[in-house]
């Protein structure tokens, strides 16, 4: 199955704020010398583990190369 990376433009989320945020499969994170993994990450667990899991499953999400167009489609200057 082709990797898959999900890009929400519009965020809902008040830590973030409405700016465009992006969610990349658990293959992008580091294997080695990452103190959270296992231990309190927060994809892993938290808010985040729920879409986090979607991308990882392919059901959410697209393509690296039309990922890439969708965030070139931002307009510069943007949030």
């Amino acid at each position: 199955m082709q990797q898959k990376y999900h890009i929400t433009l519009e965020s809902s989320n008040v830590k973030t704020g409405q700016i465009p945020v992006t969610t990349s499969p658990n293959t992008t994170c580091p294997t080695t010398n990452c103190p959270l993994r296992g231990k309190g990450c927060y994809a892993e667990s938290g808010p985040l583990a729920w879409p986090w899991r979607k991308v990882n499953e392919g059901q959410r999400g697209v393509p690296w190369s039309p990922f890439l167009t969708l965030i070139s489609s931002i307009a510069p200057g943007s949030l």
